[in-house]
């Protein structure tokens, strides 16, 4: 335990002094002694050490620290444009990849394995057929803005002994009397007519409009034999003005299972084959060309 009353050294500008702590025996002398103190000021600086303060050591820096410390800065940089060169690297990727998706008329695919499978599969199931044009003359008995006129011509024409049919186009409806394969054919046709009224009849080519039509494997195979089953059977009655029933019964028999798209077509052939004429070839062309409406 150390002494209460033993001697501490200080110093006061420079010069040593030496007191005792706690010394109450004396306290009215202290000044005195420190007086004297300073008088032996010499002496003491021999006899007792004066700590001052302690030297802190000098901090060494080690050459790899001093390096890392310049390095720093460097690595920070380099690893920043590591991290935003591949931030900008994706956001391109991608932009080019919408890029092209809208260049090519093709989104991104982002269906999964299962989506894209069925989108195959119901592909396979149809084929785009670009329906031909059936062409031929007709016998036009006139043209008219509102239905209702055409019905009204309609009437009054087969009451002069001439059925005729309403063909709606573009708006507009066609009152039409017959159809022929040539030009010829269809002039002797309509002097046949008008034989049995005074009524006016103008021929003018006509053709069905082109267009596409979703169709399966069994409805393309048996359209084409129907445009082939019309043209020789317009054909054969405006040449030898005979018609065979037998084709189309055929044709019939010969329909697609469970079809939808061609169920008006099929639907007026039936309705007509057994006293077809030129009026119900003329029909089954209009049916033909509403298909691919």
């Amino acid at each position: 335990m150390m002494d209460k009353n033993k001697a501490v050294l200080v110093e006061d500008n420079g010069k040593q002094l030496k007191y005792k702590l706690n010394d109450r025996t004396n306290q009215s002398s202290a000044n005195k002694e420190l007086a004297a103190t300073l008088d032996d000021s010499d002496d003491a600086e021999d006899s007792v050490p004066v700590i001052t303060g302690l030297n802190k050591p000098k901090k060494t820096h080690n050459k790899k620290q001093h390096r890392f410390h310049y390095l720093k800065p460097i690595l920070i940089a380099v690893t920043s444009a590591i991290i935003i060169g591949s931030i900008l690297g994706l956001g391109m990727l991608r932009l080019f990849v919408d890029v092209e998706g809208d260049v090519t008329g093709q989104a991104p695919n982002n269906n999964n394995p299962s989506t894209v499978t069925e989108k195959n599969e119901a592909a396979s199931d149809g084929v785009i057929v670009q329906l031909d044009p059936l062409e031929a003359h007709i016998l036009q008995a006139g043209i008219f803005s509102e239905k209702e006129n055409a019905e009204q011509w309609s009437d009054n024409y087969a009451a002069e002994g001439i059925p005729t049919i309403t063909w709606e186009r573009d708006n507009q409806y066609f009152l039409i009397a017959g159809v022929a394969n040539t030009k010829e054919d269809a002039k002797f046709l309509a002097d046949e007519l008008k034989k049995n009224g005074s009524v006016d009849l103008y021929v003018k080519e006509w053709a069905t409009i082109n267009g596409d039509l979703e169709l399966t494997a069994d409805e393309e195979n048996w359209l084409v034999q129907f445009q082939a089953e019309w043209r020789d059977s317009l054909k054969n009655l405006s040449e030898q003005n005979t018609f065979s029933t037998e084709i189309w019964s055929d044709l019939l028999a010969a329909k697609p299972d469970q079809t939808e798209k061609l169920s008006s077509l099929l639907s007026s052939i039936s309705n007509s084959v057994d006293n077809a004429n030129h009026l119900q070839l003329l029909q089954w062309m209009y049916h033909y060309e509403q298909l691919a409406k």
